[in-house]
């Protein structure tokens, strides 16, 4: 399997958004199979068991963000907002996906700084 077919992508925010779903717009390196930065979207082209990890970052307040999966929030992670500065909430996951399933990170409340958010997908485990 080349490099250009195989489902795995890294990628990060240029700038703040508020947006759902939240589009990580700036790929990382030569895997990014499946992710679609226009869309903000990763579409699995295959069954299988794959990882996400995200981080999000705020500054200075509070923001709640879910991973899911074809529309449907999966689980939901936030800030603490105790701090004035930076802080940041990040989540991994394992998921048994579908060929055409789609996986985003969704903004519940707040601001995504652009600092250190990154979205991040692999496969694992061809089914």
């Amino acid at each position: 399997m080349s490099k250009s077919t195989y489902p795995a992508f890294l990628a990060s925010l240029d700038s703040d958004t508020r947006r759902t779903p939240v589009i990580f717009n700036h790929i990382h390196n030569v895997y990014y199979h499946g992710y679609s930065k226009s869309a903000g979207t990763f579409t699995a082209d295959r069954d299988g068991i794959y990882l996400f990890l995200y981080n999000i970052e705020v500054q200075g307040g509070l923001v709640r963000t879910a991973l899911g999966v074809n529309g449907v929030d999966k689980f939901e992670t936030r800030s603490d907002g105790r701090h004035s500065g930076y802080d940041d909430t990040s989540a991994t996951a394992v998921l048994e996906l579908s060929q055409h399933d789609r996986v985003a990170i969704n903004v519940k409340s707040g601001e995504v700084d652009s600092g250190q958010s990154l979205f991040f997908g692999i496969l694992l485990i061809e089914l």
